[in-house]
Formats: C-alpha cells, sequence, structure tokens
C-alpha cells in the first residue's frame, strides 16, 4: 500500500499493515474534509471584482515613482510596506500588480512579499494582487457573466 495514508502512519511510526479497504475509505473521508474546507472557505472569502489594466504610460509612471521614492531611501518610521504602497502607490489601485512593483523597486517588491507571506495574503483595504490572482478574478467575471447571460 502507498499514498498519502501510508506515508502519515509510516511518519508516526506504524508498521502494522492496514487493510486497502479501509485505507481507501479513509483517503476519502480526508479528500471529503478538505474539500468542504475549501468551500468553506470560498464562501467567505469576499468576491474582488476584476482590475482595470494599467496603460503602458501608467506603467512607466510606476517605475518613475519607484526610482522617485525608493523603499530603501524611506523614513525609519516607514517600516510597513503595505502602507508604503497604498501611500506612494496609491493612485494606480486598483490595477496596480505585484510585478509593476518589481519593475518599479526590487526591494520593495521583496518586502512587500515577505509581508503577504507573514500575513497570509493582503489586508483587506490594500488590493495589489499578483499577476496571477488578476488573471483569476478576470476570468472569475468572465465566467459569472456567462452564468447570467445563460440565466437570462
Amino acid at each position: 500500500m502507498q499514498g498519502p495514508l501510508y506515508d502519515y502512519l509510516k511518519s508516526l511510526g506504524v508498521t502494522q499493515p492496514i487493510d486497502p479497504e479501509l485505507a481507501a475509505d479513509i483517503d476519502a473521508l480526508v479528500l471529503a474534509r478538505v474539500k468542504a474546507e475549501i468551500t468553506s472557505r470560498a464562501a467567505h472569502a469576499p468576491i474582488k471584482p476584476p482590475l482595470p489594466e494599467l496603460t503602458p504610460m501608467q506603467i512607466q509612471a510606476v517605475i518613475r515613482r519607484g526610482k522617485e521614492r525608493p523603499w530603501s531611501g524611506r523614513a525609519a518610521y516607514h517600516s510597513d510596506p503595505f502602507r508604503w504602497v497604498a501611500d506612494n502607490y496609491g493612485e494606480w489601485i486598483p490595477g496596480l500588480l505585484q510585478s509593476h512593483l518589481k519593475a518599479a523597486d526590487p526591494f520593495l517588491h521583496k518586502s512587500f512579499g515577505a509581508c503577504v507571506s507573514r500575513q497570509s495574503g493582503l489586508p483587506d483595504w490594500l488590493d495589489v494582487p499578483s499577476r496571477c490572482d488578476a488573471k483569476l478574478r478576470k476570468s472569475e467575471e468572465t465566467t459569472n457573466t456567462q452564468r447570467f447571460e445563460a440565466a437570462v
């Protein structure tokens, strides 16, 4: 027998063989629990609208702002990259992506990413998604529009 359950039992030091049918039932129950948790989280997650795309001129302005006001040149009391982005790049939000921050100021992008990881995501008041999240939001909007049109 192999699989996640087998690996888990092995890590616990369980050496007795387990009935394959029982293992399959346990795997199915665990999978059902994981699916239920994901569905529950998705149901409570706020639905965000698709983002407007920045024009090439706006992207160049973002990059210029990064050169004019680099994260490395900030005052010591500005230690929160989320607040820094909101204060210095707010005129392009929504529409600003994390990849734009990387092009504008790589040090800010690194600190921003670390903060996103530490806090397990962005705060609700700041909408600066990754490129993948922006594409997902756009595809979800397309899907919702198609569902609405099909219902009418």
